[in-house]
């Protein structure tokens, strides 16, 4: 079951971005993955099962801007390659394309999850060399909206 966000998922999601380091994160990005849970409670989705928490994912807007971005897309290392991770990419999209202005979606990656985005139907722009940390390309992908 995908729901919404709530504070009290914050620990299972740190313990989830921690199961998922070094692979897909680097760790001084914990602190960042924080400030956002405080910044888009509300645009943050689990995937529960059995009251158990197996991943997470954001769909936002960004500010003064049509564009929408996913962001923050953390699966429990037991659960990947079971659909989950593309579930929950799949209600990110449904939500931000409530938005009809939405033209573009833009994913802002490392190169360990490119193939997962691009399975998901985003092009890759930009790469940007140890961006996030040392090791840790940005990846810039995007996807135009259809209407």
């Amino acid at each position: 079951m995908i729901r919404t966000y709530q504070a009290a998922d914050q620990g299972r999601l740190l313990e989830l971005l921690r199961l998922n380091t070094p692979a897909y994160f680097a760790p001084e990005e914990e602190a960042d993955f924080i400030r956002y849970l405080g910044l888009h409670p509300d645009e943050h989705y689990v995937w529960e099962e059995n009251g158990i928490v197996l991943g997470c994912a954001g769909g936002n807007w960004y500010p003064n801007s049509d564009d929408g971005r996913v962001s923050w897309f953390i699966v429990d290392p037991n659960t990947q390659g079971k659909g989950v991770g593309m579930k929950l990419l799949g209600h990110c999209l449904d939500q931000l394309r409530t938005n009809p202005k939405t033209k573009v979606i833009i994913v802002r990656t490392s190169q360990m999850a490119e193939g997962f985005f691009a399975r998901g139907g985003f092009k890759t722009v930009l790469k940007e060399k140890d961006y996030w940390a040392p090791g840790f390309d940005l990846v810039y992908m995007e996807m135009r909206v259809k209407w």
